[in-house]
């Protein structure tokens, strides 16, 4: 059943949580939140159903079997786009696990400009967000997350207000800044709703020329 708002209390994580966030971050954030689409999108673009049938044909005239063809060309690619962009993955790898490294509770619970902020609904974690200071006078919202089962009750949007007041009156932030993937479109949606404007588009990784595979909209909002 759908959460109702009444039954939601929003705080500030505590130290016993720490592992809860992860979980709910890594798995609806990370695997369901960029993997998942990233994957779809890349899959489904012109130039990767060309490189498929490419390989398809090619695996076909060098075995002679029709179930070869068929099942390898997207390992094939899978590998080809893993090569291409081991740098970058790399780079994103200790990114996402800064706050692991230093301590996710101490990373935002312990230093000056940044918090974290929990939805609970019966106990457990269903949603989150993150402050980080960017720069003397930038906020950057981190780590939004909503568990599927608590979506379309307006749970992101207090999140979000949580969030935007504590960089306001507690830190005194006079912008907000975050950044999405191109193919999370219903964050891009949900983020232009809250008054976010797009500043620039800023592209992590190309397979072929003319074609991106993953790049970030960076948004800001005046407070």
């Amino acid at each position: 059943m759908t959460a109702k708002k009444d039954i939601l209390e929003i705080r500030e994580l505590r130290k016993p949580e720490e592992k809860e966030a992860l979980r709910l971050l890594e798995f609806y954030g990370l695997a369901l939140g960029v993997v998942k689409p990233l994957f779809i999108h890349v899959t489904t673009h012109p130039i990767s159903i060309l490189l498929m049938m490419f390989i398809s044909v090619a695996f076909f005239k060098l075995s002679g079997s029709f179930l070869i063809s068929l099942l390898l060309p997207m390992p094939v690619l899978a590998f080809i786009y893993t090569l291409k962009n081991l740098p970058l993955l790399s780079r994103r790898h200790r990114k996402r696990h800064i706050d692991r490294t230093r301590g996710f509770y101490a990373h935002y619970r312990c230093r000056e400009g940044c918090n974290f902020f929990v939805a609970l609904h019966d106990g457990k974690i269903v949603g989150t967000v993150g402050v980080d200071r960017k720069s003397p006078g930038v906020g950057e919202i981190r780590r939004m997350v909503v568990h599927p089962r608590h979506r379309r009750i307006g749970l992101a949007c207090r999140l979000l207000a949580v969030a935007e007041e504590y960089c306001r009156k507690v830190e005194s932030y006079r912008y907000i800044e975050l950044s999405t993937s191109h193919v999370q479109r219903p964050a891009i949606a949900f983020y232009t709703k809250q008054g976010y404007q797009l500043v620039n588009v800023t592209p992590l990784s190309v397979f072929v020329p003319g074609y991106v595979s993953h790049d970030n909209w960076n948004f800001r909002k005046v407070i």
